[in-house]
């Protein structure tokens, strides 16, 4: 169980962040279209940022889905945005934004990823959502950078995020 806040108000989160050097988890998760995307089947043998966020419709969350757009854009890198966001709203936004890179997907189904990952946000006003935080895995999907932030009102930590990323991967 982590401790993060929106703000001043505190929260906790249930379960661990994976490790880093190990094998990430898992998961299942429903796209835009209602189908099912497993980690291991369909991102199988490929570097993966997964950012995870509460909601598309704050702000915050909607800059960091464009930032890594932008930033990873023509990258051999697979980019996933994870929330409770249904499959309906996700299929509103990525339509809208038109990204190639981005692969917008939802927990809310069967709400294992957020548990697996340690983000699950287990109290206070945001109890259910996903708590923000970055996942950084190489092609063996083995974790090599992870961030859970803080304070969930603030965006993750570009600059070391993106530094990794490049360094794993090239330029």
């Amino acid at each position: 169980m982590s401790e993060i806040k929106c703000n001043d108000t505190i929260m906790h989160t249930y379960g661990e962040l994976p490790e880093l050097n190990q094998p990430a988890p898992d998961f299942v998760l429903t796209d835009i279209n209602l189908e099912a995307r497993s980690l291991a089947i369909d991102y199988a043998a490929k570097p993966v940022l997964i950012n995870v966020y509460p909601s598309l419709d704050t702000s915050v969350c909607f800059a960091s889905v464009e930032k890594f757009h932008q930033e990873l854009k023509g990258k051999d890198i697979v980019i996933l945005g994870v929330s409770m966001d249904t499959p309906f709203a996700l299929k509103r936004i990525s339509n809208k934004l038109g990204y190639e890179n981005i692969h917008l997907l939802s927990d809310i189904k069967n709400r294992y990823f957020g548990a697996s990952y340690g983000v699950t946000i287990a109290d206070g006003p945001l109890g259910g959502f996903l708590a923000r935080a970055v996942f950084l895995l190489d092609k063996n999907h083995i974790l090599i950078h992870r961030e859970l932030v803080e304070d969930i009102a603030n965006p993750p930590d570009y600059e070391a995020i993106l530094a990794k990323a490049h360094q794993s991967f090239g330029d």
